[in-house]
């Protein structure tokens, strides 16, 4: 039987690691952006999505300065329509 483990994550250790552009695992960029884990692991697995780097033990981490740059330039911005 699996049992699933919650993972508790410290939210001002988060703030501190993202201000100092420290690496992140899935699950705080998951917190951090509100992406679900699910949809980062299905992202790399299409090789898409966010920026990554794939350490040689396995795990992956993101850079917080890439994240941002990333997210950054999926903006949209809505052009205004002509008022009449």
């Amino acid at each position: 039987m699996a049992r699933n483990k919650k993972r508790i994550i410290d939210i001002g250790r988060l703030d501190a690691r993202i201000e100092a552009d420290m690496y992140l695992n899935e699950h705080e960029v998951s917190l951090w952006t509100g992406i679900p884990v699910s949809s980062l692991q299905k992202h790399r697995h299409y090789s898409k999505g966010l920026p990554y780097r794939k350490l040689d033990t396995g795990h992956v981490v993101y850079k917080p300065s890439e994240v941002k740059q990333y997210l950054e330039n999926c903006k949209v911005v809505p052009a205004l329509e002509a008022v009449s």
